[in-house]
């Protein structure tokens, strides 16, 4: 068994010169390290997938405000795009593409224009 983390609240790496981003996004970056470790203790690796500074700076301070997300969507792909074409992660695409196929078509959303 493997597992795929989505964590869009989290951070990859703290950064001193955006302290409110490192603050707000610690608390869930700490649980999602704790989680990520226990799944390790128990022998399921994980790959963990989180924002960038980049993409934490697109979100802003209210992740779901829903006239940033085209900004978001866009960056968060070329982002992807750019990690999974590093030789570290040719390991990690076959267990995307099994993530893929368990989601279902994501329902409806009204996004303003």
């Amino acid at each position: 068994m493997r597992g795929v983390a989505l964590a869009p609240l989290s951070i990859d790496r703290f950064d001193l010169r955006s302290p409110i981003s490192s603050v707000m996004r610690g608390m869930p970056r700490w649980q999602l390290r704790s989680e990520i470790g226990r799944l390790r203790d128990v022998g399921i690796p994980t790959l963990v997938l989180e924002p960038d500074q980049a993409i934490s700076r697109a979100m802003g301070p209210n992740p779901m405000d829903p006239t940033r997300i085209v900004l978001v969507l866009v960056g968060s792909a070329l982002a992807m795009t750019e990690r999974v074409s590093r030789p570290a992660w040719r390991d990690h695409l076959d267990l995307l593409v099994e993530a893929a196929a368990c989601l279902d078509s994501p329902p409806n959303v009204r996004y303003p224009d």
